[in-house]
């Protein structure tokens, strides 16, 4: 099963950093990590994170020129992978088995659906 972790985000740089990097400690990591990025221009250091190389995991930064969450999350829907798709706001703090206990429950329950 393929997991994509989709984050919106606008204004919140240090927090996205965190939630990235408590994606990063998980137990089980997201097979692709997306962010729909609405920053005018986008922070640096956000740019710098998708540059670098993760072993089995991929990441992806879309720029946004439209601001809004729902509209964006359909942005990333659109260009999302997964078979399963999380979708997580930019300032969340994460369970190091967050994607573990998800990817166990969808096995448990195949008719389980978001």
């Amino acid at each position: 099963m393929k997991i994509t972790a989709l984050i919106p985000t606008l204004g919140r740089e240090k927090e996205l950093l965190q939630t990235l990097q408590d994606l990063l400690e998980q137990t089980r990591r997201p097979d692709e990590i997306l962010v729909i990025d609405q920053n005018k221009p986008s922070f640096r250091s956000i740019e710098d994170f998708f540059n670098q190389t993760i072993s089995g995991v991929s990441l992806c930064r879309i720029s946004s020129a439209i601001t809004g969450v729902c509209v964006n999350v359909n942005i990333g829907l659109k260009a999302a992978q997964g078979d399963v798709v999380l979708f997580l706001d930019d300032d969340v703090k994460l369970d190091p088995k967050l994607i573990e206990n998800h990817e166990r429950a969808y096995q448990q329950n195949r008719d389980l659906g978001g």
